[in-house]
């Protein structure tokens, strides 16, 4: 059954294996490191309260990871 919900309950390993398969049929292979993905995700401003994932039985099959970057000036 299909369910949606925050990533704020998701392992890092759980989106780096979500993100590595939804990438895995393109051309260019993409090989990120569970570091690096990490690093992306930390630059990004990633914030799983207000990213959602797609999951059928407890596994992650699509997402949107959202992010708030902080004002340089605040």
């Amino acid at each position: 059954m299909l369910d949606y919900r925050t990533l704020n309950n998701a392992s890092i390993e759980t989106l780096h294996e979500a993100f590595l398969n939804a990438f895995s049929d393109y051309q260019v292979e993409m090989k990120l490191s569970i570091e690096t993905f990490k690093q992306m995700l930390q630059r990004r401003g990633y914030v799983p309260e207000i990213s959602i994932g797609a999951f059928i039985n407890d596994r992650l099959v699509g997402f949107v990871l959202n992010g708030l970057l902080k004002n340089k000036y605040s």
